[in-house]
């Protein structure tokens, strides 16, 4: 999924922030690896996505914020796509 890839990826550079969108969460992140996402990382999820389903993507938050990882979460009346007004407002 989207956090799986992130993971990957941050762990060789250094981006300013990442963004995941409607993935799962990897089960090999650890407190360590988590810390590197620590004030970077945004989520976004739809509301009615069928295959990240809310109390999914929920329980995902709750691991994350457990390692200590806030992450900044955007949630939006759709299911698994892209959604334009949610990309505009993440630009800022």
């Amino acid at each position: 999924g989207a956090v799986r890839l992130a993971h990957r990826v941050v762990g060789r550079v250094a981006p300013d922030r990442v963004i995941a969108w409607a993935g799962g969460f990897p089960a090999e992140l650890d407190a360590a690896a988590a810390a590197r996402f620590a004030g970077r990382l945004t989520v976004v999820f739809g509301r009615t996505d069928a295959l990240v389903p809310v109390a999914r993507a929920e329980a995902g938050l709750a691991a994350l914020r457990a390692l200590g990882v806030d992450p900044r979460v955007e949630w939006f009346d759709g299911g698994h796509v892209m959604d334009g007004a949610v990309l505009e407002r993440l630009e800022g």
